[in-house]
Order: structure tokens, then sequence, then C-alpha cells
């Protein structure tokens, strides 16, 4: 296998790369292979741009860390600030359950039945009764849910309850009776 670099030069500009990633050309046996180049500036080792992490506030949209570097000082921080952490997971989750709260109470923070506006109080309902076949399918917890709905772009069959219009409908549900979610506009 042998290799040119052709890092940083004029053909490297032609094609609007930045000048921290490199073109080399890789020949192996009669084939020649065009390999894009980064350094990493934690463990110093050039590696193809495919092993570094997109980060769109640098030049080259590339991260200066390769993804096993980053993930390894990612692990070592968690490691050392256990708090820090956990605030920063409980802020994301309490940011994505207020979203997800909206969207399904149809872009108001309260239940859809009753108008209960306090956070706390609030949840999601599946509109067809099937909350147990789904979380066994997805995982259990409000988190696992509540990221579920957001990365499926809010699918139709939810909708914001209060926990009390949640087990009034259960009640309704198990007498046989029709559910008041059925008579919400």
């Amino acid at each position: 296998m042998t290799r040119r670099s052709f890092g940083n030069t004029h053909y490297d500009k032609l094609r609007g790369k930045s000048p921290s990633v490199s073109t080399t050309l890789l020949r192996v046996g009669h084939d020649t292979i065009m390999s894009e180049l980064k350094s990493c500036s934690y463990c110093r080792k050039e590696l193809p741009i495919s092993l570094f992490c997109k980060d769109r506030g640098k030049k080259d949209g590339l991260h200066c860390w390769c993804k096993e570097c980053k993930n390894l000082n990612l692990r070592e921080w968690r490691k050392n600030n256990p708090d820090r952490k956990r605030a920063i997971a409980h802020k994301y989750l309490s940011k994505t359950k207020e979203t997800v709260l909206k969207v399904y109470g149809n872009g108001v923070l309260a239940c859809v039945v009753c108008g209960e506006s306090r956070i706390d109080c609030l949840s999601i309902d599946h509109i067809e009764g099937n909350g147990a076949e789904h979380r066994k399918e997805i995982g259990n917890g409000s988190a696992t849910l509540y990221r579920w709905l957001k990365l499926n772009n809010f699918p139709s069959g939810f909708q914001t309850l209060c926990m009390n219009c949640q087990f009034i409908k259960e009640a309704e549900v198990r007498k046989g009776g029709i559910c008041h979610e059925k008579r919400v506009v």
C-alpha cells in the first residue's frame, strides 16, 4: 500500500476542504482510493474522518478529538462529576417532558379533559388503552416514552391527561363504560 498525501495544498482548497483535513491517496494493489484523514488533537493519531464526530462550530465540521478519545474523556467526566451529570439529565428530561405534554395537550401545558396545569400532575395517555403493550416494546419509564415520542415526530394516538383523569378513564374502562376522552373535542 502506497500513500501520497495532498494535505493542506491547493488541491484541498479547490475541493473546499478545511486545512485540518488532509486528502490522501491510498494505493491498494492496482486500485487507488482517495481517503480523507484528520489528526486527533488528543491522541495525535491521523485517522479517517469517519472516526470523528460532527461539530457544526468547527470550520471543517468535525470535532477535534476522534470518537474514541471523546468517548473516553466523556466517560471520565461523568465518573468525576456525577452531580452535574444528574442535573444535566434532569434538565433535559424536564424540557422534553414539557415539550411532549404541550404537543399532546393541543399546544397548552394542561390536561385535555379538566384543564389541570401543574406539570407534576400531568402524564401521557395512550388513547386506545394499549399503554402496557407499548411500554413492553419501547421499555418502561416515562423518560423512555417522552424520548420515543419526540424521536418519532409525535405520532397520533396519545393525549395529555392529569393523573385523576387517567384513573377515572381506567375505572370507566374496567366498568365497561364509555371513556371520557371520547367525549373530548
